[in-house]
C-alpha cells in the first residue's frame, strides 16, 4: 500500500515540463520590415494620389462631354434649322427663276413688238443720208432699188452709233422705222424677189430687227438652213421669233424651236 501511495504522490514527468516562448525578431529584421511597411504605405499613397487624379480628370472629361453634346444638340438643333430654311429659299428661288424668265419672255416680246416696223439696211455707202433728210433720202432709196411703185413712209433713219467709217471699209448700218407695217412687208417682198439688190456698184442687204437674243436664237439655225438648200423641192422659212418651218416635196409641214432636232430631221428625212 505505501509503495502504491508514493506512486502516486509522484509528479509526472510529462506534466512539470513548461513549453517554450517564440523568439523576440532581430533588430536587423525588424528594421526590414518596418522598411517594407513604410514602403508599402508610400506606394499605397501614391496610388491613392494618382487614382484621385485619375477620377478628377474622368470628371472633368464628363463634364466636357456633356457640354460637348449640348453644344451637339445645339447644331444639330440649328442645322435642322438651317436645312428648313434652306428648302423654303430654293423654293422662294425655283419661284423666282419662272418669274424672271416669264417676265424677260414677256419684255422680249414687248421689245419684239416695239421693233415691229423696224428694217436695218446693210451696205449703203457712209454720207447718202447726209444728202437731204435722212427719212426721205432712205425712202427715195428704197423706191428706186427695188422698183416700188409707191414711196414708203418711215418716221426715222439712222446709222448706227460710232465714229463715221472711212471710205473702203464697212459701213455703218442704217436702222428705219416704216410707218405702216403693210409697206414694210412689200418692202422685204421685193426684196426678196429682187436679190441680190445693188447701189452705186455696192450690194446692199435688208433685215428685220431684231432684238439681239432673237438674232442669237436665229442664228442657232444657221446648219439647219444650209442643209435644206441643198434639198430639192422644199421650202423653209423663219417664223417669230425663232421657229424653224420647213415643208417637205410632198407638202409635210414641219416647225421646229429646237436647231438640232431640225438638223436630225432634215438629215434622216430629207437627204436620204
Amino acid at each position: 500500500m505505501s509503495k502504491g501511495r508514493a506512486k502516486e504522490q509522484a509528479p509526472k514527468a510529462s506534466g512539470s515540463i513548461e513549453e517554450k516562448q517564440p523568439n523576440a525578431p532581430s533588430p536587423e529584421v525588424s528594421g526590414i520590415m518596418e522598411a517594407i511597411a513604410n514602403s508599402e504605405k508610400r506606394i499605397l499613397d501614391r496610388i491613392d494620389s494618382k487614382t484621385n487624379d485619375l477620377n478628377d480628370k474622368i470628371d472633368t472629361l464628363r463634364e466636357d462631354m456633356v457640354k460637348q453634346e449640348t453644344r451637339l444638340k445645339d447644331v444639330e438643333s440649328g442645322l435642322n434649322e438651317y436645312s428648313d430654311r434652306t428648302v423654303e429659299l430654293e423654293s422662294d428661288v425655283g419661284q423666282l427663276k419662272l418669274e424672271v424668265a416669264r417676265l424677260t419672255s414677256k419684255l422680249d416680246d414687248l421689245e419684239g413688238r416695239q421693233r415691229r416696223c423696224n428694217s436695218r439696211i446693210v451696205g449703203v455707202k457712209e454720207g447718202l443720208e447726209s444728202t437731204g433728210k435722212p427719212a426721205d433720202v432712205i425712202a427715195t432709196m428704197l423706191k428706186d432699188v427695188l422698183n416700188l411703185g409707191f414711196t414708203p413712209l418711215l418716221d426715222r433713219a439712222h446709222r448706227l452709233r460710232g465714229i463715221r467709217r472711212p471710205d473702203g471699209d464697212p459701213p455703218r448700218v442704217i436702222v428705219v422705222k416704216f410707218h405702216y407695217f403693210r409697206e414694210k412687208e412689200e418692202v422685204f417682198r421685193k426684196a426678196a424677189l429682187s436679190s441680190p439688190l445693188t447701189l452705186q456698184d455696192r450690194r446692199i442687204s435688208i433685215f428685220p430687227d431684231y432684238t439681239a437674243d432673237v438674232v442669237k436664237k436665229r442664228a442657232a439655225f444657221s446648219e439647219a438652213k444650209q442643209l435644206l438648200r441643198g434639198c430639192a423641192g422644199v421650202r423653209f422659212g423663219m417664223l417669230f421669233p425663232a421657229v424653224l418651218r420647213i415643208t417637205s416635196a410632198t407638202g409635210q409641214d414641219k416647225r421646229f424651236t429646237d436647231p438640232s432636232a431640225a438638223v436630225d430631221y432634215i438629215k434622216k428625212d430629207l437627204e436620204s
